[in-house]
């Protein structure tokens, strides 16, 4: 590794450090608290056998890779907010890294390289969604830092390292699984254009060959969902819950116009388009966009919107999505000073990044209020930090005021109060889901909000029981409150 590389690795770390560093003390959130932090300590209580998510915390046949890593990591240090941020922190310099990497082999020129793939990796991070989940112990970081991975040692031909990732890629994120047939069709299509072409002989075995080779992290996947079959009794989705709902050209819509266009990603995209007709126009540029390199960036970041549109989305999972994104905008206005000096080469890439952290931070956290049911989670910025902020006070005065007491509430509030591991709450209180209070029930308060639609029946509850109003807690537009039994 050269001199120019240990600097731009340095500083992608001193930069990830800076945006991580406030992280640490961020308790569990969302799925994160329902279901990896759940499971972790399942596979610690079962000492990792079986390696199969309990059906009470998740309807999905999720591989088990990221969360065993967790518990794991716990076993050998000790479970701490610490411990699970620091895991996190790897894996997020993991996909800058191999996005520097990558940026370095979709150009020839080595310097120009360096420089799309550090500013690729330096504007992933200032992306408010993928800001957000560097706070957020889930599974995305870790499946964009494998497929980043994957992607890269296919192009270098490294047919080890392109396993290795590949393969955790899809026992981290079995839906990422699109990747690996992108790369099949890829490395066909670039065979097929080589014979067409005449500049190989046709040779079907070799390629059947290396396509059964390739196709390896699939074989991984299949084992691992007939080992949940055997265990769990289902393959991959929990009986009497639907997946997605078929196509639905609304909800590919959405996923694209969240990808391409929401957080000012549109400006991106723009000048990505643009770029591409400039290119396609002048002949001695077409080879520049004409290659298999940028066919496999683009029908990433098309597989990504097609894939999470046709089953479920939710925004955090486009970031398996972004660095490729990014690394093809920086690509595309490389390719526009090509022939510059580096010093001419630096000044506009850090202009650019300069310009498009202005325009990211005015998205980090949008203050939204929060007065309607509110469903997907606050996720895509750092809204959900308000949530936490209010629900630790609202735990708080529980636990302070009222330890004795019986709650009723529903997601998110549920973990917060009834669950001193997820570090909201130092000591527990008794709590239950509105969705399960019968007649007749002790019910002393309940906890509404409008972030979950669980919270419906604990609304139903405050008006047929008529509790009455004891606590608000507020910040930034998002709110808990409450509701006293009027003979507490």
């Amino acid at each position: 590794m050269k001199k120019i590389d240990l600097i731009f690795i340095l500083l992608l770390v001193v930069v990830l450090s800076v945006f991580w560093l406030p992280t640490i003390d961020i308790p569990y959130w969302w799925d994160s608290a329902g279901y990896v932090v759940h499971t972790a300590r399942q596979f610690l209580e079962t000492n990792f056998n079986p390696l199969v998510p309990s059906d009470e915390y998740t309807d999905f046949a999720h591989p088990p890779f990221f969360v065993a890593l967790l518990a794991a990591s716990w076993k050998i240090f000790g479970e701490s907010l610490l411990v699970s941020h620091f895991l996190n922190f790897i894996f997020a310099f993991l996909v800058l890294f191999y996005t520097y990497l990558l940026g370095k082999e979709l150009i020839k020129d080595k310097i120009t390289g360096s420089l799309v793939g550090f500013f690729a990796g330096v504007v992933l991070l200032l992306t408010p969604v993928f800001l957000a989940q560097l706070g957020i112990i889930y599974v995305e970081i870790p499946a964009a830092a494998f497929a980043v991975m994957t992607v890269y040692y296919a192009l270098k031909k490294n047919l080890l390292g392109y396993l290795i990732s590949g393969i955790l890629l899809v026992l981290t994120k079995e839906i990422a699984i699109f990747v690996i047939l992108i790369i099949l069709a890829v490395i066909f299509l670039n065979k097929i254009s080589l014979w067409l072409r005449k500049k190989e002989k046709v040779d079907l075995v070799g390629l059947v060959k290396t396509i059964f080779i390739w196709a390896t992290p699939l074989y991984i996947l299949f084992l691992w969902f007939l080992y949940h079959k055997i265990i769990s009794g289902w393959w991959l989705v929990i009986p009497g819950r639907e997946l997605g709902g078929g196509v639905s050209w609304g909800r590919i819509a959405a996923v694209s116009k969240f990808l391409f266009l929401e957080q000012w990603r549109w400006i991106l995209t723009f000048f990505i388009v643009f770029s591409g007709f400039f290119m396609v126009s002048k002949r001695d540029l077409r080879e520049n966009l004409l290659n298999f390199k940028i066919l496999l960036i683009v029908l990433i970041l098309i597989g990504t919107a097609l894939i999470f549109g046709l089953t479920e989305f939710l925004h955090r999972y486009i970031i398996l999505g972004l660095p490729f994104f990014f690394l093809l905008f920086f690509y595309c206005l490389a390719l526009f000073f090509v022939t510059k000096s580096v010093r001419k080469k630096v000044g506009v890439f850090l202009g650019i990044t300069l310009i498009l952290f202005l325009f990211f931070a005015t998205s980090w956290d949008d203050h939204r209020q929060i007065k309607s049911w509110h469903f997907p989670p606050l996720e895509e910025n750092l809204e959900y930090l308000d949530v936490i902020d209010i629900g630790k006070e609202m735990a708080s005065f529980v636990e302070e005021n009222y330890p004795e007491a019986v709650v009723y509430t529903g997601f998110p509030s549920h973990y917060m109060l009834g669950e001193p591991f997820q570090h909201h709450i130092s000591k527990p209180v008794e709590v239950y889901d509105c969705k399960d209070y019968q007649e007749g029930d002790k019910i002393d308060l309940i906890v509404f909000h409008f972030l979950s639609p669980s919270e419906i029946n604990c609304l139903k509850m405050i008006k047929e029981l008529r509790f009455l109003p004891e606590k608000i807690f507020a910040k930034n537009g998002k709110k808990m409150e409450i509701y006293k039994n009027p003979n507490l």
